[in-house]
């Protein structure tokens, strides 16, 4: 099973934010036109608010995006480079002295002891 984000609880308690705050508004002794005026206003601070924490999602998965691309760069280098030591190694194995061009399990096991 995936693991779940705090993203829809974040919407979840938004929406019930301004569903309250406009229940409040609908229900206060006002007239109609300054209760629409109120409720545009707090409409517009909440959609400022609610655009502003989608900006900062944004960036965060896109840095968290930027930051296991470096990491998985940084690992395949380093594979690269093991692979080439190992490559290297392995060239300059002698072959056995039977003719057969097989490497001892004495000198395999010296050389894997250390990789």
């Amino acid at each position: 099973m995936g693991r779940r984000s705090g993203g829809g609880f974040v919407v979840g308690a938004a929406i019930g934010a301004l569903l309250g705050v406009a229940g409040g508004i609908l229900f206060a002794p006002k007239k109609g036109e300054e209760t629409r005026k109120e409720l545009k206003d707090k409409f517009d601070e909440y959609s400022d608010m609610a655009g502003t924490k989608v900006q900062e999602i944004q960036q965060k998965g896109k840095d968290v995006a930027d930051s296991a691309v470096k990491a998985g760069n940084d690992l395949k280098d380093k594979a690269d480079a093991k692979l080439g030591e190992m490559t290297d190694a392995v060239s300059k194995l002698k072959p056995s002295e039977d003719g057969k061009g097989k490497t001892s399990k004495a000198k395999k096991k010296r050389f894997f002891k250390g990789v």
